[in-house]
């Protein structure tokens, strides 16, 4: 699915299977400032690594700013935002009650946005996906 997106996006890519996942991986409160996904103290001592059930909690605002590690479920309930640059976010599935963001109408991405996803079927029946409840803004230009 997001065939034939904007120019500067990528077809989703769904591949392999991941069955094991580690602990859930939740950042301290950010007290409204915004964390880069690259720094340890984002995340209390450690980037979340291959495997990681990554939680992005209400309130917080976290900058995508290099490619993520193969993750686990990746669940959003702040923002998530990427930066101005080609990077790839990777993950069983993602679910989204906050924000998941790539450009805004102010400033378009013109960069390549790959987000790939591993996961296996999910309880429920449902494949793996990102399951929007919140908002996922795709702002981008040839």
């Amino acid at each position: 699915f997001f065939q034939n997106c904007s120019p500067g996006f990528q077809t989703l890519k769904a591949t392999g299977d991941q069955s094991e996942f580690s602990s859930t991986i939740t950042p301290p409160a950010s007290g409204g400032a915004t964390k880069l996904w690259s720094e340890a103290s984002t995340w209390g001592g450690a980037v979340p690594g291959a495997g990681a059930n990554v939680t992005i909690p209400e309130g917080t605002t976290i900058l995508l700013d290099v490619d993520t590690a193969s993750l686990g479920i990746l669940t959003i309930q702040g923002s998530l935002v990427f930066a101005e640059k080609d990077l790839s976010l990777t993950a069983s599935s993602i679910y989204v009650d906050g924000t998941l963001q790539i450009g805004s109408p102010a400033k378009l991405f013109t960069h390549k946005a790959i987000i790939t996803l591993t996961g296996p079927k999910v309880a429920g029946g449902f494949d793996r996906g990102i399951m929007v409840h919140g908002q996922f803004l795709l702002h981008g230009k040839a």
